[in-house]
């Protein structure tokens, strides 16, 4: 479903998009997920055991939100910028 709203949000003529593709997002919640806080433990783990997987570390929310922030107050040549995981850890 990700996807296919990716590709439909780049057909408007918007002056900028800013897409932004995070791993797992890790934070607060109102809700208890057991499974997903399990998953976001293990995914820590392995993330950093192999490095290969290093796209697949939990990212929390408040670091996509700043991210976005910074994306949103720089001026880029290209109308539509994707950020995958690594690049918004690094943003």
């Amino acid at each position: 479903m990700k996807g296919k709203l990716d590709e439909e949000i780049q057909q408007f003529q918007f002056k900028q998009i800013f897409i932004f593709r995070p791993s797992i997002l890790a934070g607060e919640r109102n809700e208890k997920r057991t499974g997903e806080s399990i998953g976001i433990k293990i995914a820590g783990t392995i993330t950093k055991i192999i490095p290969a997987l290093k796209k697949y570390r939990p990212i929390k929310a408040s670091q996509v939100a700043e991210a976005m922030i910074k994306s949103a107050n720089q001026t880029l040549k290209e109308q539509i910028s994707i950020y995958e995981s690594e690049e918004i850890f690094n943003l």
